[in-house]
């Protein structure tokens, strides 16, 4: 009866593999079936004149042909965000679409523990910095138009801050 020693295969195999994530790493993941071209978009907000740096931005699609090709981002120090589609594919799909701005702070001690477990004597508080009517679909008064060339837009005033607290789970 003949044996297959395992250590001989392990460099066949790690050559294969090594071999394989560099190709993927050169060709990037391909794009998923039927994805439009996207506009690469860069979007700024701010609240009371000043850059809002962590916000979570998210875009709904008037177009519900195109509602599956979510997209969104974050907002960096300057306020700006570039935008991407399912969180990997830089650009949005050309479209009108409203935006939605959450972002949440917290105050106090907020080392991970204290976050994580109310019950372990930190002080964290979460509280809402964004006026709700931001963050919900429905209530949302932003709305942008997405065009194929245009690859910034005017910046986003949220208004005012506001200080909403958050109840713990």
């Amino acid at each position: 009866m003949k044996t297959h020693s395992l250590n001989r295969s392990v460099p066949v195999v790690s050559l294969f593999l090594l071999g394989s994530l560099t190709l993927v790493g050169c060709t990037g993941e391909p794009r998923p079936d039927g994805m439009p071209d996207l506009q690469p978009l860069a979007l700024t907000v701010i609240q009371q004149g000043v850059p809002l740096e962590g916000a979570t931005v998210q875009l709904i699609a008037d177009d519900p042909n195109i509602s599956r090709w979510a997209s969104g981002g974050v907002t960096n120090a300057e306020g700006e965000v570039s935008l991407k589609t399912l969180g990997q594919y830089e650009g949005v799909v050309p479209g009108t679409y409203k935006v939605t701005v959450y972002k949440m702070a917290i105050d106090g001690d907020s080392t991970t523990e204290a976050v994580d477990s109310p019950s372990s004597g930190g002080s964290a508080k979460a509280f809402l910095v964004v006026d709700p009517k931001y963050q919900a679909e429905a209530t949302t008064p932003v709305k942008i138009e997405v065009a194929k060339g245009v690859d910034t837009l005017p910046a986003i005033d949220i208004g005012a801050a506001v200080k909403i607290t958050q109840m713990p789970m």
